[in-house]
């Protein structure tokens, strides 16, 4: 059978074809939003009352059990429904039928949000029927909280009947719209607000706008993985049983309201109301899915890199992701990816799982069949097992078989899980960025995908992200792609991390020192922190270094390693804390308000610290402060809280007690701000590199003695489902010593209660107790029996013996360092240790009991006591000169004797200061604070100073942009040069050198801002002073639009002349990084501008065109990035992730929207004075085909004159053709990048994109001949 192609002629008359050198030079940049919203599901942030329908009131009610439905006179109707005393539902339905679930995005996502149904709380909790009472307000109450419903306007209020204090109130009653409905309450002075799911950034919300949004942005401002639930300190927390997306103002837009709102009609929100926040947070888990227990491999480091794909230079270690010069051998799974894991192994690196396939386009083999492909997988994950390490997938589709693609980009979990032996899947953006029901929908497929296939009945470790609420209860989250090798990396992830553990999330992670850049200062840091963190990522393959512990050589190595085995010494009691955040609610990174509740941690100021567990507070090194070239550095502003508590630095012992801000920490290149809180109890295990590694016959409890305290181990098999089902166990470990001064210690671990398969009962006991000299006798009882001690020599001894104790006066930490290197000379050496070991017993049975006879642990302290012998600074003050918008600078004179300084800020007590001033930084405008002094020794401190109470300065610029520059080519008047417009000085002035009228006075902000309003500021009654212009916004400074004008003919007033601010404010906020001021009339027809200031809306940020790895500036990521989604249409999954990257917005990713990034690259491209001139045409070896035939279709450049780079689309029914390799350049694009690739759309439609390019300023393309050629097969 003969069959015709069809080919239609391309030409460059639109920019989608070709891209030449005139439009892709630095005056002409083109700008995209990179974080562009559905605008289906866009959400007002204004509540305009007169475009709602807000409910009536009360005409009738009916209960039912647990349930009490209202009439309404507006028609709606609404229900409230008690699920126990505290956790009730409030549906407001306009059409009354109360449908049970919210509808998803599509029908065939079929997970719910809700995990516990209404039938499970009534079996368990009965059913919960509340008094309702019938007046002017009528009462809904149970035993704990009473809802007050006003009838004559439905406005209700919450009562915490146990308190007798109002929970939350509403402003105004609900209100809607056909794609929206609003709750609006009453918000405290002293109120606080936490949730949201991920806000990068951001933890604490009150004065700010929260998104509840897939946003698809990974960096600081932006959402990773929304939540609609947030909770307030008055009592309260609130999930909106939605699929679609919200905004949260907590007093932002309207100081003194919540407004809370979603994008659908009907109003359904369930309510959790105590007073402790973790109980709101576990409610919330409750009903929506309580969060999976990590296995224990999850909490190690994980491996991550595509070995299926990429091409790779042996000598360098490079690799790359497409076959060009120097990289001439194609990685394999046995081969490189099986080298990757021995170097974690060779380098004595902790490792417990392993990605293979983390890479667009890689897959996990280069067979003919998927079969063939699980066999090599097979192969690889048994090795990986044979070493103690976990094999998983990663996943940019389905993860079932699909038939139209090739076979190593076919997915099928059931034989990957089931055959091969894989445990773990991670989702990435391509397949799970629509979000909401989608990505519910796609985590439940992937979770019940291991539970139903595991070889090893294991649970589900599923790393995803853009979540929501119930997302949870299958995955944990990881905070996507962030360029990394910066402190910024490190610092907006710590507040990020606190705030999913306060969304029901605890179960958190990101990539280690960012995915593309590499820095060893920051990579190293970053291990340390998140030593203390459950989820740890490797992102390899796409920096300019292996993201590997070992990449930056000593002392990094060391240090890396150091950290991680400290980790995985320290599971037993990570996996406790784990426990105890599936269960109960208590995140693993919890908040220092969580554990320490006042106002000073309710707001931002703890935000760069957190407590892991109850006993370790983290402070991680997230700027440089004050560091050398080699890292040393110091850390501020570490809050310790109570001041009855001692605080102990776990790699020194030295001990501060709490109830301040420590400053001036040292901490040198190796050392984390780590503090033990004094009475902790630590269990730990042998360090270990994997799970498999730990020795479970020996349980080992270090403890630091203050008063009475206790802690509950937990474990279970690590693996597999079976926690779910009870099989676990704890022991309950106790501690009494005195709080203070010299006493007796006694330490008890209790009976191990529970089972498991594989639990282990016969166990060695070993107690690490700190102590600050060596205590008189130790004596130690198993069930009941004296054991007789004896005393080790040294540390090898008591290693090698049982029943035996060794009193170590310096234990020195480095204790992993290389042998050889450097860092193995660094001594960590801390305060003394007493290390027992107890002879294994059945410890089901058996409880073991330590006593230590003259325990202390006391050092010297500062006295916080008056010395009389100190005297009160003088002269303390905060001179007027030194006082900005957001610091505030304190003097003060010497005092002889005095050690150090404590500066009180507003009843905060900062420590350490060693100099006679102090910067307060960071600082509200326009803000009173109120400060004093004394002097500080080991015997106390002096009497404080006097009270000053200086106040910042106005800020009133603080959103115009920075670093903006003028554009004006009519010359200068003396030397008021154009940037003085923009140099922040109303007293500075731009003056033209002639007549300006119609001449543009162009302002580029060097980056796309949102904007709010214009001012502007000319001369005052003197030449140039403007009356009339018209101004235009742009974003590419090409193409402008008009945003202004009070010209003649506009019919608006001109200006006077009288020197004061003009102010445009644009009715909506208009994005753009250009402007056009044009004058139309003015006094001698001169331009004479003091200052012109572009406001960008309060708290946004601007945006670099190109830079859709959000690095701050255009890389090789950037490139990388667009060669991922080439050729992907409006059709696409993840096109509204992609979609800002569309410059020329023409629904499709091609050469223009490649060409603009791939021309900054490699020192970017020179300007050219050719013109811009060509077209593009296929042309078919034949017309006339038959079955089986082979055929080419040559892409033909006609008269092309300085092209920089050039795309086509070739529409592809691969049930009558087929490409046979992929396209190919000529000698006329030899010089250029090759981008092309096959395209399978969403829709099953399939697309042959051509697509070269050349990078940063290489040859252009000329001439009338050949530029590519694709191959078919009829």
């Amino acid at each position: 059978m003969k069959r015709r192609m069809l080919m239609a002629k391309i030409t460059a008359a639109t920019l989608s074809g070709m891209l030449l050198t005139s439009y892709v030079t630095p005056s002409t940049t083109a700008y995209a939003d990179v974080f562009l919203a559905n605008q289906n599901e866009e959400v007002s942030t204004k509540v305009d009352v007169n475009g709602y329908e807000q409910i009536g009131s009360i005409t009738n009610y009916i209960q039912d059990e647990n349930k009490v439905t209202f009439d309404l006179s507006t028609g709606e109707k609404l229900r409230v429904s008690f699920l126990e005393n505290g956790v009730f539902r409030i549906y407001m339905d306009p059409t009354g039928e109360f449908q049970e679930d919210p509808t998803p995005n599509a029908a065939d996502h079929i997970t719910k949000i809700i995990d516990k149904t209404e039938d499970e709380y009534k079996s368990e909790y009965s059913i919960v029927s509340p008094i309702v009472t019938d007046g002017d307000i009528i009462t809904v109450s149970t035993d704990s909280i009473e809802l007050r419903v006003e009838k004559s306007t439905s406005n209700m209020e919450l009562i915490n009947k146990i308190t007798g204090e109002t929970v939350w109130k509403e402003a105004e009653a609900l209100k809607y719209k056909n794609n929206e409905t609003v709750q609006t309450l009453e918000a405290a002075d002293d109120e606080y607000f936490y949730g949201g799911g991920m806000q990068n950034g951001r933890f604490s919300h009150r004065g700010k706008t929260i998104n509840i949004k897939n946003e698809n942005n990974w960096v600081d401002g932006g959402v990773a993985s929304p939540t609609p639930f947030y909770w307030s300190t008055k009592g309260y927390g609130v999930m909106r049983h939605t699929f679609k997306p919200g905004e949260y103002a907590f007093s932002s837009t309207e100081e003194g309201k919540v407004i809370a709102k979603h994008s659908e009609k009907r109003f359904d929100a369930y309510y959790f109301v105590d007073e402790k926040p973790t109980n709101i947070i576990n409610e919330f888990t409750e009903l929506t899915g309580k969060p999976v227990l990590l296995p224990e491999y999850g909490f190690y480091l994980g491996h991550l890199n595509c070995y299926a794909r990429d091409w790779v230079n042996d000598e360098t270690g490079q690799e790359s992701q497409t076959q060009k010069p120097g990289f001439d051998r194609q990685e394999t799974l046995m081969e490189d990816g099986k080298k990757d894991l021995d170097s974690h192994i060779d380098n004595d690196m902790p490792l417990g799982y392993f990605l293979p396939n983390d890479g667009y386009g890689c897959g996990y083999g280069r067979e003919e069949t998927i079969d063939g492909n699980i066999g090599k997988l097979k192969e690889f994950v048994d090795y990986a097992k044979e070493k103690g390490i976990q094999t998983g997938l990663w996943t940019q589709s389905t993860l079932k078989p699909t038939g139209n693609q090739a076979a190593y980009l076919e997915r099928d979990i059931d034989k990957e899980v089931g055959v091969a032996g894989t445990n773990a899947v991670k989702t990435d953006v391509a397949w799970v960025g629509a979000g909401y029901s989608f990505a519910l929908n796609s985590v439940r497929q992937a979770a019940e995908g291991i539970i139903n296939n595991s070889v090893d009945d294991a649970r589900p470790f599923v790393v995803s992200l853009d979540g929501w609420a119930g997302t949870q209860r299958y995955a944990s989250i990881w905070s996507g792609d962030q360029y990394g090798g910066s402190w910024e990396y490190i610092r907006f992830h710590i507040p990020t991390y606190i705030g999913s553990g306060l969304s029901g999330q605890p179960n958190v992670g990101s990539d280690m020192d960012g995915i593309f850049g590499g820095s060893k200062l920051v990579q190293t840091r970053d291990f340390q922190w998140k030593a203390f963190t459950p989820i740890q990522l490797d992102m390899d393959g796409w920096g300019s270094n292996k993201k590997i512990p070992q990449a930056f050589g000593e002392p990094y190595t060391s240090i890396n390693r150091t950290y991680l085995k400290l980790k995985s010494s320290m599971m037993s009691y990570n996996y406790s804390i784990a426990s105890e955040a599936t269960n109960d609610g208590v995140p693993m990174i919890r908040a220092m308000m969580l554990e320490y509740p006042d106002a000073y941690t309710y707001g931002t100021n703890t935000e760069y610290q957190y407590m892991w567990g109850p006993s370790l507070l983290v402070a991680p090194i997230y700027q440089d402060t004050e560091g050398d070239a080699n890292g040393n550095d110091i850390r501020n502003d570490i809050y310790l809280p109570d001041e009855d508590q001692i605080w102990i630095d776990y790699f020194s012992g030295t001990q501060y007690r709490g109830g301040g801000v420590l400053n001036n920490y040292e901490a040198p290149i190796w050392k984390l701000p780590l503090f033990v809180k004094n009475g902790a109890i630590i269990p730990m295990n042998n360090p270990n590199n994997t799970p498999e590694d730990i020795v479970d016959s020996t349980r080992i409890y270090e403890v630091y003695p203050s008063g009475d305290t206790e802690f509950e181990v937990y474990e279970d098999d690590g693996l597999t489902t079976d926690y779910l089902e009870g099989k676990s166990a704890t022991t309950l470990i106790t501690s009494t010593a005195p709080k203070t001064g010299k006493g007796t210690a006694v330490i008890k671990t209790g009976l191990l209660t529970g089972s498991y398969e594989g639990m282990v009962t016969e166990r060695e006991t070993e107690f690490i107790v700190n102590v600050s000299e060596k205590p008189s006798n130790l004596t130690v009882k198993v069930g009941g029996n004296n054991v007789v001690l004896t005393e080790a020599l040294s540390l090898e001894d008591f290693e090698n013996g049982t029943n035996m104790y060794f009193y170590d006066i310096a234990p020195n930490l480095n204790k992993y360092a290389t042998e050889g290197s450097e860092f193995e000379s660094v001594e960590i050496t801390t305060t003394p240790k007493v290390y027992v070991k107890v002879e294994s017993t059945d410890v089901t049975k058996n409880e073991v009991e330590l006593t230590v006879s003259d325990f202390i642990n006391v050092q010297d302290v500062t006295k916080n006591e008056i010395n009389e012998n100190l005297s009160v600074p003088t002269n303390f003050v905060a001179p007027e000169d030194s006082i900005t918008s957001d610091s505030i600078k304190l003097v003060w004179d010497e005092v002889e004797g005095a050690d150090t300084y404590d500066v009180e800020i507003d009843g905060v007590i900062f420590k350490n200061i060693k100099s006679n001033e102090y910067n307060h930084t960071g600082l509200d405008f326009d803000t009173v604070y109120n400060y004093r002094v004394r002097s500080v020794n080991s015997d106390g401190h002096s009497e404080w100073s006097e009270v000053v109470s200086p106040r910042t300065s106005l800020d009133p610029h603080r959103n115009v942009p920075k670093n903006m520059e003028a554009i004006w080519t009519g010359g200068q008047y003396s030397s008021d040069v154009p940037a003085n417009a923009l140099d922040g000085d109303d007293n500075s002035q731009f003056h033209s050198a002639g007549n300006a009228i119609n001449q543009p006075f162009v302002v580029d902000m060097k980056k796309a801002y949102t904007l709010e309003k214009l001012e502007l500021l000319f001369r005052n009654n003197g030449n140039g002073s403007v009356r009339r212009a018209e101004i235009y916004a742009s974003l590419d400074g090409v193409n402008y639009t008009k945003v202004f004008s009070n010209a003649a003919d506009s019919g608006n007033e001109a200006w006077a002349t009288d020197g004061e601010v003009k102010t445009i404010n644009f009715d909506t906020p208009l994005t753009a990084r250009y402007f056009k001021l044009v004058t139309k009339e003015s006094i001698g027809n001169f331009l004479t501008m003091r200052e012109f200031r572009p406001y960008k809306l309060d708290g946004s940020e601007g945006k670099v065109v190109g830079d859709w790895n959000n690095s701050g500036s255009i890389e090789e990521g950037d490139l990388t990035f667009l060669e991922n989604y080439t050729g992907l249409t409006t059709v696409g999954a993840d096109w509204d992730y992609v979609s800002s990257a569309d410059l020329n917005a023409n629904g499709l990713i091609d050469a223009y929207d490649i060409a603009y990034v791939a021309s900054k690259l490699e020192g970017g491209i020179n300007p050219s004075n050719d013109t811009m001139a060509g077209e593009l045409m296929l042309l078919p070896s034949k017309t006339d085909l038959k079955a089986g035939e082979t055929f080419t279709v040559d892409i033909i450049g006609m008269g092309l004159s300085d092209v920089n780079a050039f795309s086509t689309a070739i529409p592809l029914d691969s049930n009558k053709y087929e490409l046979v390799g992929t396209p190919t350049g000529t000698i006329l694009t030899s010089t250029m990048k090759n981008l092309s690739k096959v395209r399978v759309h969403t829709d099953g439609s399939q697309d042959i994109y051509t697509v070269f390019t050349n990078i940063g300023d290489s040859i252009k393309v000329k001439g009338t001949d050949s530029v590519a050629k694709n191959n078919f097969k009829s």
